[in-house]
């Protein structure tokens, strides 16, 4: 079982599905934050020992002076309005950063961005905010990806990738070197994109990726 520091910085976790429990135990490893609540609906009464509360009560922990938050939801747009919304009512995006991950000292991390353990993160790369780096994907070298992105368990990104806000990259797939990618693409798990997908919202899979029917 992992140890708290005391030193840890209370934080608050909106989101109190699977992804959240991972995001609670990533907090932990670190040992620079102390989960306090994880917020939302939930099938648990706890995440990964954290209580579960109701959104309503969100703002009762700035009254009680913790700021400090992690937006804990898979879902690429609704992290995103969840994160608007609580940066509205007071509280502060933090970033957490797996101890066993790797994370180049010139990359850039936007606010509110997760870097799951085994994530490598190379140099001058830039991940915008409230990004997921998820277990083992790897960004190399000059990517700029925007705000609000999902890089899934395993994916990985060859160097000088461009992708815009909401993309999605699912598990195992590969983006080679100096691909471009629009806004809300969805690259399905397993697929090697070999030519730029530009156009918003285009869902692509397959070796080579080519767009998936929409039937």
């Amino acid at each position: 079982m992992q140890q708290q520091s005391a030193c840890a910085t209370d934080v608050v976790i909106f989101g109190a599905g699977g992804h959240a429990k991972v995001v609670v135990d990533t907090c932990r490893s670190t040992g620079l934050w102390r989960p306090v609540a994880c917020i939302g609906e939930s099938r648990w009464s706890d995440v990964g020992g954290v209580p579960v509360e109701a959104e309503i009560g969100a703002t009762g922990w700035l009254e009680r002076g913790v700021f400090r938050a992690i937006i804990a939801i898979g879902n690429n747009r609704i992290r995103e309005e969840v994160g608007a919304a609580a940066i509205a009512a007071g509280f502060q995006l933090v970033n957490v950063v797996s101890p066993f991950s790797y994370v180049s000292q010139t990359a850039v991390l936007g606010a509110g961005t997760v870097v799951m353990a085994g994530a490598v993160i190379q140099i001058d790369a830039v991940v915008g905010a409230m990004g997921i780096v998820n277990t083992g994907a790897s960004i190399d070298h000059e990517c700029h990806l925007g705000r609000a992105v999902h890089i899934a368990p395993h994916a990985t990104l060859c160097g000088n990738v461009v992708a815009g806000d909401r993309v999605w990259i699912g598990a195992g797939a590969t983006v080679i070197e100096g691909m471009q990618i629009g806004d809300d693409v969805f690259v399905a798990a397993g697929a090697a994109v070999v030519c730029d997908v530009r156009s918003t919202g285009t869902r692509v899979g397959g070796v080579p990726a080519k767009p998936l029917s929409k039937n």
